[in-house]
């Protein structure tokens, strides 16, 4: 899945690209920005859904203990989480595209304003 979402961006990158256009990183490293945080976002979502849910069945109270032995430890256990974790991934998507957006609409108005 992480592989299909870096490669349908190369392609909106090459897309996006204008020849002439004098700010032409801004909007590449926008497309950068974005695709970690939706990378990310699904990331923490589907992830620590399923660790947080297996931990709980599986373990109970004691999944907090073997999410900090294996280097997780920001992925807690419990039912709360079970539900705060694909929230969590879909704000870290929401704000990530948000910036990215800032960024594109930034340059978009510096290469129109510099043609006039």
């Amino acid at each position: 899945m992480s592989f299909q979402l870096w490669w349908d961006r190369k392609s909106k990158i090459i897309d996006t690209s204008i020849e002439g256009d004098e700010f032409v990183a801004t909007p590449v490293f926008s497309h950068l920005i974005q695709t970690l945080g939706e990378w990310l976002g699904t990331w923490i979502g589907i992830v620590g859904f399923g660790t947080a849910l297996l931990t709980t069945i599986i373990l109970g109270d004691e999944g907090s203990n073997l999410s900090r032995e294996i280097g997780f430890g920001f992925l807690e256990t419990g039912w709360l989480f079970i539900v705060l974790m694909p929230i969590y991934g879909f704000l870290i998507i929401v704000a990530t595209r948000f910036l990215a957006e800032q960024f594109r609409a930034l340059a978009s108005i510096a290469n129109n304003t510099r043609k006039n």
